[in-house]
This record gives C-alpha cells, structure tokens and sequence, in this order.
C-alpha cells in the first residue's frame, strides 16, 4: 500500500516540476531573446519481487518465467531549451537588433565573453552599443572610414561615434515620382535591345568591363582583388591584395598583376593589354617562369568572373608568350561594325585575334522593316563594309526607316 503512494508522489512531484517550467514560459512570454524549456519524464528503477527462470530441461516440461517487477513511480529525465526562431518584431528602436538562424551576439565585459540572443541594445555615453540591463558590450569588427572590414580585424567592442560627420558625397541616382495627368495621351515607349560589346584597348575602367562570354565582371569600387601565385624559386605560395577604386582601368590591373608577378612572385613576366585592338592581355616571360598565376575577388559573384576572364596558363616558362580571352567593354558610335560584339561574346564582323570575318561580310544587306502606327513600313537595307561601316550608321539606318 504504501509503494503504490510513494509512487504516485513521485508522479505529482514530476508533474510540479513540468507545471515549474511551464509557468516560466509563460511568465518569460515578453522576454526579449528568451528561449523557451520543455520537460521530458522517465520511468524510476523498478523494484523486482522475483527473477526470471530458464526453460526446464530435456524431459522437464516447463517453460521460461519473466521476472516479477513492479514499477516505483516517474522522475524528470531532462529540462531542455528549445532554440527554435522566434519571430522577428518591428520595435522602432533603431539600435534593437536581432539574428535570424542559429547564431548569438558577443557580449563583453573586461576580458570576460558571453553570448546571447537578446538583441535590445541601446548607446552608451561613450558610443558602444550595451544591454542596458547589465552594461555588457556588444563586439564585433569594426569597419574602416570606408565601410570597409579590414582583413586584420580583430574582434572588439562596437563603437559608434558621436559628433561626427561623413565625408561629403555626390548623388549618383534620384528616386522621382508624380502622378501622371489621367487626360494625358501616351507618347510612347522605351526598349532596349541587348548589348553591343567591343574589344577594351586597356583605358576602359575596371567597372565597366566585360569578358569574353560578354558577361560582365561584375566589379565595383571597393572591390579587393587578390593575386596568388607560386614563387617562381623559392616554390612557395604567395598573395597579395588589389583595391578598386571608381578610377581603376584594366591597365591600372594589368600593371598590379605585372609588379605582383615580378616583385612578389618572383618571376620575370611582363603583362599588359596588347596594342593590337585584340583586347587581350598579352604576358611575355623573360627570366624566371611564372606559375600557378590566378585573379580572384573578395564579392563571390564577381569572384567566379575574374577568375575565368583573367586566365593564366599553369606554367609560363622562360621565352613563352600567352594570351588571355578578348576583353570587352560598351560599344559607342564611332566603332566599326566589323570589331563589334554580340551580348553573348560573338564577333559580329570579324574575329580580332584571326581577322576571319565570322559575321557580316563585305557587301551583306542589313534590312530594317517595322510598324509605324499600326502601318507596316516598307525595308530597306544598308549595305556592310567591314572597313567603314560604324555602329553610327546603323542608328541611323534605323532612325530614318523608323522615323525615329
């Protein structure tokens, strides 16, 4: 009589202990960053009368017997925190932070180091951002006058200047919006055909150029831009860092490759974009060999870009020549048709490394036809000449088929 009342008591007190935990839930229900326990039961030891018995022997007639056990009640297995995410409020503090996944803010006092979830932050006298319950430090790296990390950061208390200003900057795009007058006829349309490329002599600035599938590398200002390669005596891995800025052209990166590959490789390599109008990047090995030369970018889309468009050989050896893909930049006007190249790559006159007409050849009718108002107009063509045929002409060409 008595064991079967200890182990309903036991019972009771697990089930206390489950209520404990869910009455802290619900009291922590507003609780920035709380994380939320659940309680697991198990079974208590049982307490065996008898144990069990073998099957009898040849001849015996008997079977087996289980043991005879009876159970003492329930214990708590385990309190466990459950850190499923939370949904994300809006609070309209601007120094309220929070993560999304599985990670936890770095907090800091002295040379002690916590972690947490609660995002509810606000500034101190001295700029850092703290949880005002306790003053702990949110850390973190901090970034450069340029926004920029360093690659030498170090993980410190976050610091938000006060009474400072930003270096004045000049507007680059202006968001503009009216509401039209409801009595206004339309006047027409904007389109856009795909682009036409044409081969960079070098001068054309880093951000505006394209590789040879027509794509473009995706670099910007702020970019950093690193060289590897293999000494070219000691054999060991070498690497340095290029930063772009708004000015940067493909010869201002061509010379970086060329003094990283002399200086820091080791190597006797000149490298630059050849006078041919080809737009390749021409590397000429006069001395030591250059090997394992690669480009790569700190931005994973633009990275995978440079690293194909500026391809290297595995080993330029003494008194080789290798050449890059055709780097390609906007076509304007004044270009020949004969050096102009389809948004994919494709030479639409000629190749520039072969001079092979690929394309259009001397002579070839370009016929323009189109509707006008619902009127179809009547074609009319404009006749190729790889040596004077522009991209100008064929605007024009254009325009006075389409009355544009």
């Amino acid at each position: 009589m008595m064991r079967s009342l200890f182990s309903g008591i036991t019972g009771l007190k697990s089930l206390q202990s489950n209520m404990d935990v869910i009455g802290n839930n619900i009291s922590n229900v507003n609780t920035t960053g709380f994380k939320a326990g659940r309680m697991t039961f198990q079974e208590s030891l049982n307490q065996t009368m008898s144990g069990a018995t073998r099957p009898g022997g040849l001849g015996m007639g008997t079977g087996g017997t289980n043991p005879l056990q009876i159970g003492l009640g329930a214990n708590v297995a385990s309190v466990d925190t459950q850190y499923s995410q939370g949904n994300l409020e809006r609070t309209g503090q601007t120094t309220d932070l929070a993560i999304q996944g599985n990670a936890f803010f770095v907090v800091g006092a002295g040379d002690e180091t916590f972690y947490t979830r609660n995002g509810a932050f606000s500034l101190d006298s001295n700029g850092h951002l703290v949880m005002p319950g306790n003053g702990l430090i949110l850390q973190g790296f901090n970034a450069d006058d340029d926004g920029n990390i360093p690659v030498t950061a170090v993980r410190d208390d976050i610091t938000i200047p006060f009474n400072t200003s930003a270096p004045a900057r000049a507007t680059t795009t202006v968001d503009f919006a009216r509401n039209l007058d409801s009595d206004s006829a339309a006047e027409g349309t904007i389109t856009h055909t795909s682009r036409f490329l044409a081969p960079t002599d070098g001068s054309v600035r880093a951000t505006a150029a394209s590789a040879p599938d027509g794509r473009s590398l995706e670099i910007q200002s702020g970019d950093r831009l690193t060289f590897s390669a293999t000494h070219a005596t000691s054999g060991l891995p070498v690497s340095t860092t290029f930063l772009v800025t708004d000015t940067t052209t493909m010869d201002d990166i061509a010379a970086a490759i060329e003094t990283f590959a002399q200086t820091t490789a080791g190597s006797g390599a000149s490298i630059a974009f050849d006078n041919g109008g080809t737009g390749r990047l021409q590397t000429t090995v006069a001395g030591n060999s250059l090997r394992n030369l690669s480009v790569s970018s700190n931005r994973p889309i633009s990275s995978s870009r440079v690293a194909a468009a500026f391809f290297f050989p595995t080993t330029v050896a003494n008194g080789q020549t290798s050449y890059s893909g055709t780097f390609l930049r906007p076509a304007v006007a004044t270009d020949l048709l004969s050096n102009v190249f389809s948004a994919s790559g494709q030479p639409l006159g000629r190749d520039p490394v072969t001079g092979v007409e690929k394309g259009l050849q001397n002579g070839d009718e370009i016929n323009f036809a189109g509707a006008i108002g619902g009127v179809t107009t009547s074609a009319t063509s404009l006749v190729y000449n790889s040596a004077s045929t522009t991209m100008q002409d064929l605007i024009t060409a254009m325009r006075n088929q389409l009355h544009l």
